[in-house]
């Protein structure tokens, strides 16, 4: 490793805990640490499959087994004290270990809740109360202890799937660790969250494990593939490493791209809401869905001889007619040949994913704000898209208004924030 690498990303030394570390995403970060040179203790119910896991990775590291049940005040305990007989100081605590409940609406068992309760959320409080002292005998201002508790995609949008006590559970554990970063700042510990979408492990393996699940649940997800346990190790590295020492607070979906913002403001439209009136004249925001709906599939249709799988009318089913859409520039995009298929458009000549960039992207950016307006969502945009748009715009806003895309500008405060001159930019009323 580079000096420079080694300043930023370096956790070599560091003493780390992963709970459920012996499968699934705590197996992936736990043997991430070991490979990156840091002393970690990792926990599960099963003492046969910790005592396996850490025995296999202590040929390429430092790993310690200590089985413990943490849905329980005894488990908790009999982890935080063997730690702390060993490690005086704990510079990373990865609270990982969950469960998962899914079963049909009118079957559903109120001891899902339950279970879900003591494990997702009050076992992770739980365990970071008894290792306080620990992690601030680690911490400096320079160099915080780190906590990075693994939180969950379902917990930032409507699952898929009949895991009711399972997407509340964990949301609950996001506004958790919210809370302690905020309390536990003047002690010099970060907390932040990763919040997973689909990786292959024994949690997901009713999904993914058979080929219609794996279809389906790939389907949405605009890389159209699980994660890799390198990508799960690299996000927790990152965020135990010096270049994270300044983020807390965080919650970080590592998903391939689920959390998109149309999308999520789409299916969070209240019933009734799409005849609401949208910022655009003449629309509501039904109309919005409906202009993506129609001119991107005529775009690609007439200029690149791309075919674009339609969905239900949008008069029937706006979410629905979206979800075709994406669903079909995503498979674009995830067909290597496709997307790198090249074609001639006034003179100039365009590969199709850098067309869907350029020609879809900041449509879509601006239309999530519409419908958000519209229906009385939130509002707020991606900050680096907003970025990456208005500054793009600037250049050519006497072409972009001579072409009748946008209306007027409509005037602003020069302190006014990018979001709020980009939406003026376009001719909308901020």
């Amino acid at each position: 490793m580079s000096d420079a690498l080694s300043r930023l990303f370096s956790i070599e030394g560091k003493a780390a805990i992963v709970t459920g570390g012996s499968r699934g995403i705590g197996r992936m970060i736990a043997t991430g640490f070991v490979e990156a040179g840091a002393r970690v203790y990792i926990s599960s119910r099963s003492a046969e499959a910790c005592d396996e896991v850490a025995t296999e990775l202590s040929k390429i590291g430092t790993c310690v087994a200590v089985p413990a049940h943490l849905g329980t005040m005894e488990g908790a305990e009999h982890l935080a004290s063997t730690v702390a007989d060993r490690e005086p100081a704990l510079h990373i605590l990865v609270n990982n270990a969950g469960a998962i409940w899914e079963e049909p609406i009118d079957e559903y068992s109120d001891a899902a809740f339950d279970k879900l309760w003591d494990i997702n959320v009050r076992a992770v409080f739980r365990l970071t109360k008894l290792l306080l002292p620990q992690l601030r005998a680690a911490a400096t201002p320079a160099d915080p202890a780190r906590i990075v508790n693994v939180g969950s995609i379902d917990a930032l949008r409507p699952p898929l799937f009949e895991t009711y006590a399972y997407s509340a559970s964990k949301a609950g554990e996001h506004m958790l660790s919210q809370h302690l970063a905020l309390r536990l700042a003047t002690d010099h510990i970060t907390v932040n969250v990763i919040a997973p979408g689909p990786f292959d492990s024994r949690m997901t393996r009713s999904t993914l494990g058979t080929e219609e699940g794996r279809r389906e649940l790939l389907s949405h997800v605009p890389l159209a593939r699980a994660g890799t346990p390198d990508e799960a190790a690299g996000v927790a590295i990152f965020l135990a490493s010096p270049a994270a020492a300044f983020i807390t607070g965080a919650i970080i979906p590592l998903d391939g791209g689920i959390a998109r913002q149309f999308t999520d403001r789409v299916d969070a439209v209240p019933p009734g809401a799409w005849e609401n009136r949208a910022p655009c004249e003449g629309w509501v925001a039904r109309d919005v869905v409906g202009h993506l709906v129609e001119w991107v599939p005529y775009f690609f249709s007439n200029y690149a001889g791309l075919s674009l799988a339609t969905g239900p009318s949008v008069d029937d089913d706006p979410a629905a007619a979206w979800h075709a859409l994406d669903r079909s520039l995503r498979a674009a995009l995830a067909d290597l040949d496709v997307a790198a298929r090249q074609f001639d458009m006034r003179g100039q000549r365009y590969r199709i994913d850098a067309a869907i960039d350029m020609f879809c992207t900041g449509d879509i950016l601006v239309h999530t704000w519409d419908v958000a307006r519209a229906t009385g969502l939130d509002e707020t945009l991606d900050p680096d898209e907003v970025h990456h748009m208005y500054t793009g715009m600037l250049p050519y806003d006497d072409m972009l208004r001579a072409s009748g895309q946008y209306g007027p500008r409509v005037d602003v405060p020069d302190d006014a924030d990018e979001q709020t001159k980009l939406i003026a930019f376009t001719g909308r009323h901020p």
